[in-house]
């Protein structure tokens, strides 16, 4: 079984980072650019999430982690 999750990473108030897991993106993320920035910028301008390091300042980056899990049958 496969699974994909989109990372977004941030910056931190006090020059920490922190990561934002969505589960099973849309599969076409290269055309969302403009509404994964839009995303991301409603969440540092808002300061909706505070982190033990500060409040969300900036996105620095954005990557897609698949994973997959493969059963071992044991007799």
């Amino acid at each position: 079984m496969e699974t994909i999750k989109l990372q977004l990473v941030f910056e931190t108030a006090n020059g920490g980072t922190y990561s934002l897991y969505v589960d099973n993106p849309i599969s076409a993320i290269a055309e969302a650019q403009t509404e994964i920035m839009d995303f991301a910028n409603a969440i540092t301008d808002n300061g909706v999430i505070t982190t033990k390091n500060g409040k969300l300042v900036a996105l620095k980056g954005v990557n897609i982690i698949s994973r997959t899990v493969t059963p071992v049958e044991m007799e």
